[in-house]
């Protein structure tokens, strides 16, 4: 499992598994890191580059659009999952992960750095 695939995981299940997976291959005190959505604001329709909106009502599990902008035209469109702060850090906790912390990337950011370490 990548951690970059963590914000790809349509459902809690999966992102049990993935979470799972990751915590099995780390060493002992190892940790992860992950850009996931952000739980406070993980939508934006402005940007020059970067767009991201709601398909459905959020919460757990709501599919992001991700639109990737050149010049205003749409040139590429991706899709995310979102997960709220709670999801992920009983998520983690119930795998194992301890010393669960989030980093803002910027003020404007629609993602935000998770970190965790394996206990």
């Amino acid at each position: 499992s990548s951690v970059f695939g963590f914000c790809y995981a349509h459902s809690y299940q999966i992102l049990r598994a993935q979470l799972m997976l990751a915590y099995a291959h780390l060493e002992e005190n190892g940790s992860i890191f992950a850009v996931v959505s952000h739980p406070d604001h993980p939508t934006r329709d402005w940007g020059e580059g970067y767009r991201v909106y709601e398909q459905e009502a959020l919460k757990d599990g709501a599919k992001l659009k991700c639109d990737f902008l050149i010049d205003s035209v749409v040139v590429a469109t991706d899709y995310k999952f979102y997960w709220t702060k709670q999801t992920w850090e009983e998520l983690l906790e119930d795998v194992g992960f301890s010393a669960i912390s989030w980093e803002e990337l910027d003020e404007h950011s629609t993602n935000i750095l998770l970190k965790a370490e394996k206990q």
